[in-house]
């Protein structure tokens, strides 16, 4: 696996320092600053793959670019020395855990963080590609809805968000994706397969959701992929309800 043969140069390279973890049942991986410092920011980086496939550490890259990223954004915006952590995270996947159980288990590790990290939620932040982005974005909604917004994280990096499982169309509107539109489609059933009732199925899909008190988003996609008119509508809708991105 490319995440497994560039883990240790990436680190290096980024001044991080790789540490396995398990738990709730599952592998993890954290990526420690090695710069200690007594301040402190965690992320949880949930990855994509369809709900269905893949693992933590095919985003070692872009976790280590975050990691530097807002280490530099925090001393030389904010003048802050802090650390920066990334939990490279996990979670079970379809077919044999369909929704909501990815999501639980995602959601579940936070509460984990929180806890055995001694963080406050003000000094987390979600982020999340692809099936990851959705998962960072509803376990916010749920947080929210449940009277428990004291718990949400500070925001949410979303690359690439898979927020509308009711989209329909081919290949016409990506033709140069590597993802074909046959295999999202298969995935999203795949995942959605214990969601039979149509209106619980439209409440899966964030762009369905009411945005208003949910963390600050950063949202990036690319003009020529497959989630690009999701990620303009999750932006647009973000924008109306007074969401700051």
């Amino acid at each position: 696996m490319h995440g497994r043969l560039i883990l240790k140069s990436n680190c290096r390279q980024h001044r991080t320092v790789p540490e396995k973890l398990e738990a709730n049942g599952l592998e993890y991986m954290w990526l420690r600053d090695a710069d200690k410092k007594l301040q402190r920011v965690v992320v949880i980086h949930y990855h994509g793959g369809g709900f269905a496939m893949s693992h933590p550490l095919q985003d070692v890259e872009l976790a280590n670019q975050t990691h530097t990223m807002l280490k530099q954004i925090l001393k030389e915006k904010f003048h802050l020395g802090v650390s920066v952590d990334v939990l490279l995270a996990n979670y079970r996947k379809s077919p044999e855990h369909p929704f909501p159980t990815p999501d639980d288990d995602c959601l579940m590790m936070y509460q984990y963080v929180l806890k055995h990290e001694n963080i406050d939620p003000n000094h987390v932040l979600f982020s999340g590609d692809s099936a990851g982005a959705k998962m960072s974005l509803f376990n916010c909604m749920r947080m929210r809805d449940s009277n428990n917004s004291t718990q949400l994280p500070l925001g949410c990096l979303l690359y690439s968000p898979s927020v509308d499982f009711e989209e329909k169309g081919g290949d016409e509107k990506s033709p140069f994706c590597i993802m074909p539109a046959k295999f999202v489609n298969n995935v999203h059933q795949t995942y959605l397969a214990k969601v039979t009732d149509p209106e619980e199925r439209l409440k899966v899909s964030p762009i369905n959701r009411d945005l208003r008190n949910l963390p600050p988003m950063f949202v990036q996609y690319g003009t020529l992929e497959r989630f690009y008119e999701q990620g303009k509508r999750i932006i647009a809708k973000a924008k109306e309800q007074g969401i700051t991105n």
